[in-house]
């Protein structure tokens, strides 16, 4: 065995540093997964996310302030959603993000 180690010396050094760098590698997609985990969920609750979006055809200001003023409602307020897709060929659709391979 001690021959084939020293006949083959190249060829062990370049398995062994392809193992650390794997090893290297694997620890570091590990470390990033943990840190990530805990810290998306941790940014996501710290900007105050809403609990429940209603769909309305017409708010107006009396509207939110009403609804501000119930009982186990922190906060409330009116905005606007504007649905579009493009047509990129006859019935075919896509989103405006992605209109050939561009991002808009």
């Amino acid at each position: 065995m001690l021959r084939d180690l020293q006949a083959a010396r190249g060829r062990m050094v370049m398995m062994t540093v392809a193992i650390a760098v794997s090893i290297f590698g694997v620890g570091t997609i590990l470390g990033a997964y943990t840190i990530l985990t805990r810290e998306i969920s941790r940014n996501y609750l710290g900007t105050n996310p809403a609990s429940a979006f209603l769909e309305l055809d017409q708010v107006d200001d009396s509207l939110v302030a009403a609804v501000r003023q119930q009982p186990n409602i922190a906060d409330a307020e009116a905005g606007s959603w504007v649905t579009a897709r493009v047509e990129t060929k006859p019935n075919e659709f896509l989103p405006p993000a992605v209109v050939r391979g561009q991002r808009f």
